[in-house]
């Protein structure tokens, strides 16, 4: 009964779309959602690597249990949350359990994820101590302050934007992935320290999407005016 409902409401839906004109843009952000990305685990590492956890040595131990979590949970075909709370998994991080006794001994770990996982999951602590920590110029140059005001002048200009164009900021962008987005940006377009060493990654707002189509005045705009560069990067 929970889904009898859908098929009316995508009628409707799917009316409203034509009459703005926005049902391309609708089945191009489906599909995109649809689409198998790859798994990354960053949003997930900040969420659990808080407190005692900071650093890149816990940061790197946290992220490979993440990495492993996610595999289990696939294979087993769970979320990755009833494979290994978050809870657990920073449990594991503070504990660093070299062996299969001494990770027998961490409570809350569900019992399919001990009797069939342990190993695997020690072994992913020890490849997170294995990593030596790598200093990162491109998240120092985020962490700047000019480039957080900046950051943090232009999600709101942003938000207005979409909320004239009626749709809702979070279906373009979260506030993270803006932050992150603009902040290289910035970065790069005022050719702060750590410029040169980003990766090309594909734009939110490449040209021919909908998010271009309907944002991209916006965000060129904004690019002019707090990275000095109307340009894509």
């Amino acid at each position: 009964d929970d889904v009898r409902y859908l098929p009316l409401l995508w009628r409707e839906l799917g009316a409203r779309l034509d009459e703005l004109g926005r049902r391309a843009w609708a089945l191009e952000e489906s599909a995109n959602r649809l689409a198998d990305a790859p798994f990354d685990p960053r949003s997930q590492v900040k969420r659990i690597a808080r407190g005692e956890l900071v650093g890149p040595v816990n940061r790197g131990i946290v992220t490979e249990l993440v990495l492993e979590r996610y595999a289990i949970a696939r294979d087993h075909d769970v979320p990755p949350r009833g494979a290994l709370p978050d809870a657990t998994l920073a449990e594991i991080a503070r504990a660093r359990p070299a062996d299969v006794e001494a990770f027998r001994r961490i409570k809350g770990v569900p019992g399919d994820t001990m009797r069939e996982a342990a190993p695997r999951l020690v072994d992913a602590v020890a490849r997170g101590l294995a990593k030596t920590p790598a200093k990162d110029p491109v998240a120092d140059s985020l962490a700047k302050r000019r480039v957080r005001q900046a950051v943090d002048a232009a999600w709101p200009r942003f938000q207005d934007r979409c909320g004239e164009l009626g749709i809702a900021t979070e279906l373009v962008l979260s506030r993270a992935a803006f932050s992150g987005w603009f902040g290289r940006e910035v970065v790069r377009g005022r050719g702060l320290a750590g410029a040169e060493t980003l990766e090309d990654r594909p734009s939110p707002f490449d040209d021919g999407s909908w998010r271009d189509e309907a944002l991209g005045d916006c965000v060129r705009a904004l690019r002019e005016e707090f990275a000095g560069s109307g340009e894509s990067a």
